[in-house]
């Protein structure tokens, strides 16, 4: 299991169009990826876009990635760079 803190930099947080991009990359890995937004413990699937959606993750919100399987360590690469690269 592989844990990455983050903070979500992206000007409008995570609604539909970066989470789009960030579920997309989770789907192509075989691991479950769940994110936990540290304010309130609210938990989600990272390859689910209404599941994302849901948890409301905002600029500047600090947030847990879970990545556990057989590849957490390619997943969790791709997906903190995604997540660090996002712009809208």
């Amino acid at each position: 299991m592989i844990q990455k803190d983050m903070v979500v930099s992206n000007k409008t947080g995570l609604h539909m169009r970066p989470a789009h991009h960030v579920v997309r990359e989770a789907k192509k890995y075989a691991c479950t990826i769940q994110v936990v937004k540290k304010k309130d413990g609210k938990s989600a699937n990272l390859k689910s876009l209404v599941s994302l959606l849901k948890i409301s993750i905002n600029q500047n919100s600090e947030i847990k990635l879970i990545f556990e399987g057989e590849d957490e360590k390619a997943a969790s690469e791709a997906i903190e760079k995604t997540i660090s690269s996002l712009i809208d």
